[in-house]
């Protein structure tokens, strides 16, 4: 007759134990996987590229400011404001800023002059980060 051996307590409560820990573990990475949830280095890149995006909307808006100033400037100097036609225009962030050229614009218009004759010139701007003007000078 062949004797039948019963597996020790010791031993069952191991594989309840492993089963215990493993069902839970292998339920999580199943339920991310069909669940469309992101691990955290999926997460910390997506962060990273909304930063990224956020510097890039916040220099935009930026530029957009520095554009208006730099034309009102123009404006707020001529003797007939109203004569004033925007020809072309170009604003960046310095590639390398120094503490009074953070941002430059350039703006060349066609404008009346003192003698009611039709002039085209060019200005350009120095501004600070926070887009103060700091120099405006003539240029080509």
């Amino acid at each position: 007759m062949v004797e039948k051996k019963t597996p020790s307590k010791t031993a069952l409560w191991k594989k309840v134990t492993i089963g215990l820990i493993a069902l839970p573990i292998a339920t999580g990475i199943l339920s991310a996987i069909f669940n469309g949830q992101e691990s955290p280095k999926d997460i910390k890149e997506k962060a990273r590229l909304d930063s990224i995006q956020a510097v890039a909307d916040s220099t935009k808006t930026m530029l957009s400011n520095i554009r208006y100033l730099a034309k009102k400037s123009v404006k707020d100097n001529l003797k007939d404001p109203d004569s004033f036609e925007e020809i072309e225009h170009a604003e960046y962030k310095v590639t390398n800023p120094t503490p009074l050229a953070y941002y430059q614009a350039k703006i060349k218009y066609r404008a009346k002059n003192s003698f009611g004759g039709y002039v085209v010139e060019s200005k350009c701007f120095n501004f600070l980060k926070n887009g103060v003007v700091t120099e405006n000078y003539d240029c080509e």
